[in-house]
């Protein structure tokens, strides 16, 4: 009788499980059009909401780019468990992958990601089963390197075009390779200034052993401190405007209304972007180290609206994303106007994409206007030159 009963509360939850899936699919995203799905998961930063969106997007009839939005989607889900710290989804859902090119860069986020966070074992266990293993073994040279194998992650990092990188440099000074590791520093440093403190820490006692002091190494530091600050500049030329900057009026997150007008005697950056929109969220963590470094600066005040949104819950999506990445700056909600279908904001600016960043200066005119993603490296030298131009 007990044996009958639990087959019956068993078959019970399975029908239930049959029958709230969709229903759940529903209620994260009301459009259920491969593209609405695609668009919710874009949204989307729990792994596990995101995997019961892909699961619907993968029933739904064949169309013309349903399975590159599968893949693409997969991928996605894919690196969330992989962010997650489970394993086991991340690499079945990899696996799943229609397309090779895309599986194999799936692989190497995942490998990445593992990497990053000391998961040495599950990275390379990825890329001993990988079809495309030759692609991946820079990463295990890198994995090497963490377990302290220093000699055996040469050839990795080395064959993988990777001479130059820190890893190799850093691995070539632990072995007391200083000769080498100059060289290699060399070139390194030739092509960019942006490096580690470890690694310029050990740069510099190379210089200053080879040398004797250390004005070689601040001297070509400061030259290429230099000549990427001329690069930037001539970046920035390029993104100079003179229009007065429309009034709005918004409101952020937690309800409270903030108008342009307001703000009048600031520096105001207004950063356009969507949780659906990729390169948005991917310039999240260069967009937030230059939050904190402007942090005790009165006069600069970023503003982040949400536009162009593809979802009544757009605000609940833009909450639950800053929590999951950590980011701690206001959100302003520019919603769509029902009898235009337009984001009133958006089209008062003239987006036709995002991310955009317009710079407005004290008396209400754009200086300098920009679309596109911003790096981790770039964004505090280049929001602060516009900073300082528009100071005077």
């Amino acid at each position: 009788m007990k044996a009958n009963s639990l087959y019956k509360a068993a078959a019970c939850l399975i029908g239930l499980c049959m029958f709230v899936n969709p229903v759940f699919a529903q209620s994260l995203s009301a459009d259920t059009s491969v593209s609405g799905l695609f668009n919710a998961i874009k949204s989307e930063v729990d792994a596990s909401r995101m995997e019961v969106l892909l699961k619907t997007l993968l029933r739904q009839p064949d169309q013309g780019n349903k399975q590159i939005l599968a893949d693409v989607s997969t991928q996605m889900t894919a690196v969330a468990y992989a962010e997650a710290g489970n394993i086991e989804k991340a690499s079945y859902w990899i696996g799943q992958i229609k397309d090779l090119s895309m599986q194999g860069s799936s692989r190497a986020a995942v490998v990445t990601i593992w990497i990053n966070a000391d998961k040495l074992a599950a990275a390379e266990q990825m890329i001993e089963a990988a079809a495309n293993r030759e692609q991946l073994l820079s990463q295990l040279g890198i994995i090497r390197f963490k377990q302290g194998k220093y000699q055996e992650a040469l050839p990795y990092l080395k064959k993988q075009g990777m001479g130059s990188s820190e890893y190799y440099i850093l691995a070539l000074m632990r072995l007391g390779n200083d000769d080498l590791a100059f060289t290699e520093s060399n070139q390194l440093l030739r092509n960019s200034a942006h490096i580690s403190a470890e690694l310029k820490s050990g740069i510099k006692a190379i210089f200053v052993k080879k040398y004797g002091n250390e004005q070689r190494f601040n001297f070509l530091i400061d030259s290429l401190k230099a000549a990427e600050n001329k690069k930037m500049l001539t970046k920035i030329t390029r993104m100079e405007v003179n229009e007065q900057a429309p009034d709005f009026e918004l409101k952020d997150l937690n309800g409270k209304t903030v108008s342009l007008k307001s703000l009048r005697g600031k520096i105001v950056i207004l950063d356009f972007w969507a949780t659906w929109c990729q390169p948005c969220v991917a310039s999240f963590p260069g967009m937030q180290k230059a939050v904190d470094y402007f942090k005790d600066d009165k006069d600069v005040v970023f503003m982040f609206i949400h536009t162009m949104e593809k979802s009544s819950t757009a605000d609940e999506d833009a909450r639950r994303m800053l929590a999951a990445k950590k980011n701690r700056f206001d959100v302003y909600m520019d919603w769509k106007d029902k009898a235009t279908g337009k984001s009133p904001v958006c089209a008062a600016y003239r987006i036709s994409g995002i991310p955009a960043k317009f710079f407005i200066d004290r008396n209400g005119v754009i200086r300098y206007k920009n679309s596109g993603y911003i790096g981790v490296e770039e964004a505090i030298p280049e929001i602060k030159m516009i900073v300082d131009k528009i100071r005077g």
